[in-house]
């Protein structure tokens, strides 16, 4: 692997939780506060890291309980388990930045977010319709822009979440409100995140780092299968749930990273329909389950011909290859595992850490910021811990 050594042994994007009902939680996570620190601890995973959640009224947040109440008990249970890690474990929760009408606000709100407290805020847009947040260009550049800018000097949030598709939208259609955005980062000292998981936009990254913006990074994990846990190295799996492994793994090993390749390429194509938006998201929702079905080769051509014919002969060339493609790989691992299966597999992962080829992989996208002219200084991650907690006001 090259320099980032495990970001540093920090990670900064909160590690999502869920436990049993009422407190519920993360309908995307595999494990419980417990769990996860246990696994963290054994294999020295992290040194400091982050244990948090969404807001109690995001759309994947099941709980029993009122917003307050599970915010409570997400603070407790983090207080929980961190007296027993060697570490640091710092809460923290993903807020959802909400734009209506000119008027800027988050979930859960200001109140609840005082009353939970957390030791990190970091807030993003989260466009619910696409791996890649499509839904980013169905809104003003204007609005974007002032959402951005209100996020960054309104003293709530120490780290923009997954920023780098709303940065990529104000570089290429204004570029000298993208300096403006980067200076108003760099003197309120609010970083960027460099997301595991979704990665950046190369010209904007170059830019941030040119201009010496701070930049935090994190692996947004809500379970390990997603995109991260590939190889059977360590594994024992009981001869029952040897094929579901095979699938969990291999889909991922195979379709994670192409995946969202391809959408980086088709998503400009669908924002460019002359549809309405939710015409647009339903033919790409439509298509996403086309190619992860299982269906006979003639069904499945005559439905991909159907959207094909949306596009113009280039474009849909492209949506025919990348679609077909990836419909074969969902195809070798007989489609994509039930929530119920995949999380089964997930329990497994708590028996081995991260292989050495799954810590590239991890950190592969921080590996190309530094290529890219990231200073190790210009990282949160690489600072002492008094320095970092300097930076979250702690």
């Amino acid at each position: 692997m090259a320099g980032s050594k495990l970001a540093a042994k920090t990670d900064l994007h909160p590690f999502h939780f869920r436990a049993q009902l009422p407190f519920g939680g993360d309908l995307d996570a595999a494990f419980s506060p417990r769990e996860i620190v246990d696994w963290v601890e054994r294999f020295s995973i992290f040194d400091r890291f982050v244990l948090g959640t969404h807001p109690p009224n995001f759309f994947r947040i099941s709980t029993k309980f009122s917003q307050g109440e599970y915010l409570d008990a997400c603070r407790k249970a983090i207080e929980r388990v961190r007296l027993g890690f060697s570490g640091e474990v710092f809460s923290g929760i993903e807020c959802d930045l909400v734009v209506g009408r000119g008027k800027f606000s988050f979930r859960p709100g200001e109140a609840l977010l005082k009353r939970f407290n957390p030791d990190i805020s970091i807030i993003g847009f989260h466009f619910h319709h696409s791996l890649t947040y499509g839904g980013l260009y169905d809104m003003k550049l204007s609005d974007v822009v002032s959402a951005l800018r209100w996020a960054l000097t309104c003293g709530l949030f120490n780290v923009i979440s997954h920023p780098f598709e709303i940065l990529s939208r104000i570089f290429t259609e204004d570029p000298s409100e993208f300096e403006k955005i980067a200076n108003l980062a760099l003197e309120n000292r609010v970083a960027f995140e460099i997301n595991a998981d979704k990665g950046f936009f190369e010209k904007p990254l170059k830019k941030l780092a040119k201009n010496g913006n701070f930049f935090s990074f994190g692996g947004d994990l809500h379970a390990l299968s997603y995109w991260l846990k590939r190889d059977w190295e360590g594994l024992e799996v009981p001869d029952r749930d040897i094929f579901l492994l095979e699938r969990v793994l291999g889909l991922t090993r195979d379709v994670a990273d192409k995946e969202k390749a391809y959408w980086r390429e088709m998503d400009p194509m669908f924002r460019e329909l002359p549809y309405a938006s939710s015409k647009r998201w339903a033919l790409r929702r439509n298509l996403i389950r086309l190619y992860k079905s299982y269906l006979e080769p003639d069904v499945f051509g005559q439905e991909l011909d159907k959207i094909i014919a949306i596009f113009g002969r280039l474009e849909g060339g492209v949506v025919e290859s990348h679609v077909k493609e990836l419909n074969s790989i969902y195809k070798r691992w007989e489609g994509e595992p039930k929530k119920k299966d995949r999380m089964r597999a997930e329990r497994y992962f708590l028996q081995v850490p991260l292989t050495s080829n799954e810590i590239e992989i991890y950190a592969q996208w921080l590996d190309r910021a530094f290529e890219l002219g990231l200073k190790k200084e210009q990282l949160v991650n690489t600072w002492d811990t008094p320095e970092l907690k300097n930076f979250l006001k702690l």
